[in-house]
């Protein structure tokens, strides 16, 4: 059970380190002046509409995070295979002007022995 003190303020209630609840004077129901503002009803709905708007944002914020992390891992990823993969192709690149070099010393040597 949560007590609420008459303030002039917004209060917030926290729950886990995060705001759920945003109660304004007028929700507990009277204003100083004792006169209605809103029913006790609407103030919960009205509280049940921030909680759910703050879990929401909060999920968003997560999903956003995760997305950003999984982003940096794969491209990561890829950075690592693209230079995998351009290693591989110099290798082949030198294997292939070796080959070369070694054709044409032979043809050389064929031409003038």
């Amino acid at each position: 059970m949560v007590r609420l003190a008459y303030r002039v303020e917004a209060t917030e209630l926290y729950w886990l380190e995060q705001p759920f609840l945003k109660v304004l004077p007028c929700q507990t129901g009277r204003l100083k002046s004792d006169e209605p503002c809103m029913t006790r009803s609407n103030a919960i709905n009205l509280s049940l509409n921030n909680l759910r708007r703050n879990q929401i944002e909060t999920s968003l914020q997560s999903i956003r995070k995760q997305n950003s992390f999984t982003s940096i891992k794969q491209n990561e990823s890829l950075s690592m295979r693209m230079y995998q993969l351009s290693s591989k192709i110099r290798k082949i690149e030198n294997s292939m002007n070796d080959a070369i070099k070694e054709t044409m010393e032979y043809q050389l040597k064929k031409q003038f022995p």
